[in-house]
């Protein structure tokens, strides 16, 4: 496709596919914990004061590039359609105002990271409502392909656990969180995932998730190898990355295991394990030979 330009052509008459070339080079990038890396172990357990003002900094650069919205029409629709294509959501993310934003822009969304690193909830907020209000706007991202999240200790909880966490907080949700199966979701990124309940909140995901699933990077995972049995088939994931943390050597079996068809043969063409203690290199080597990859 060529493009004609005018010598009196003004940015807001360029063409539209030009102008989404031009502000997805001025776009902020999408929002990840890896900024603290090098000067910190880990960006999950950065101090909650620069992680705040990490994020306060990240908020007032989509905000600048927002503000772009507001010289025509025609730019806001351009705008949001960028901003809405990749969403970050913290504690301090007004949930119920973003649901509003949705209702409009919802179906441009391709990309979501859940930040919950710090906390779950904001300071002096019902719980419940602003977890209604997370619920309303997961389920209006119809066309959602890329899911991260961050440390979160309520996405995804099975009902059981659920009802034992009930027992010592009673702020938690008494729904599920997402309420609605997410379909089509394609790369899952999950990260923080030390403690032992987190087990089976990955588990439930990827068994909600697991049909589309097509790529898989699970950070600080200190997996139980009980969990091994309940993990889900993943017949369509064919790129695992599995970064720190422990993972037995019988979980990434199972994990190969749920991606073989029919014949035998695996839907997984890369696999990427770093940092990870559990794992001799022997062993590893061995399980590959096996499943011939």
């Amino acid at each position: 496709m060529s493009v004609v330009l005018q010598d009196s052509d003004t940015l807001p008459d360029l063409p539209t596919e030009i102008l989404l070339v031009i502000f997805g080079k001025i776009i902020p990038p999408a929002w990840e914990a890896c900024p603290l890396k090098g000067y910190l172990p880990h960006p999950v357990f950065a101090p909650a004061l620069t992680r705040e003002q990490l994020i306060s900094n990240y908020r007032q650069q989509v905000a600048d590039f927002g503000a772009l919205a507001g010289i025509s029409r025609r730019f806001r629709e351009l705008i949001n359609h960028l901003l809405y294509r990749t969403l970050a959501i913290f504690p301090s993310t007004d949930v119920g105002a973003l649901r509003l934003s949705l209702e409009k822009y919802g179906d441009d969304a391709r990309s979501l990271v859940l930040d919950a690193t710090m906390r779950d909830m904001p300071n002096g907020m019902s719980t419940l409502q602003r977890y209604r209000d997370l619920n309303a706007c997961f389920s209006l991202m119809k066309s959602l392909r890329h899911l991260e999240v961050y440390g979160s200790h309520v996405l995804f909880m099975p009902e059981q656990l659920r009802r034992s966490w009930l027992i010592l907080h009673p702020t938690f949700p008494q729904f599920p969180v997402p309420e609605q199966c997410w379909t089509g979701i394609e790369t899952l990124v999950w990260r923080g995932l030390s403690s032992p309940c987190n087990d089976r909140q990955l588990i439930h995901a990827l068994g909600k998730l697991g049909p589309t699933l097509k790529g898989a990077r699970l950070e600080d995972w200190n997996a139980t190898p009980s969990v091994a049995a309940l993990l889900p088939s993943m017949a369509q994931l064919h790129d695992l990355s599995i970064v720190s943390g422990t993972v037995p050597l019988q979980i990434l079996s199972a994990f190969i295991e749920r991606t073989l068809d029919a014949t035998g043969s695996t839907s997984l063409q890369k696999l990427t394990i770093l940092q990870s203690s559990g794992l001799r290199p022997a062993d590893l080597r061995g399980l590959l030979f096996r499943h011939n990859l």
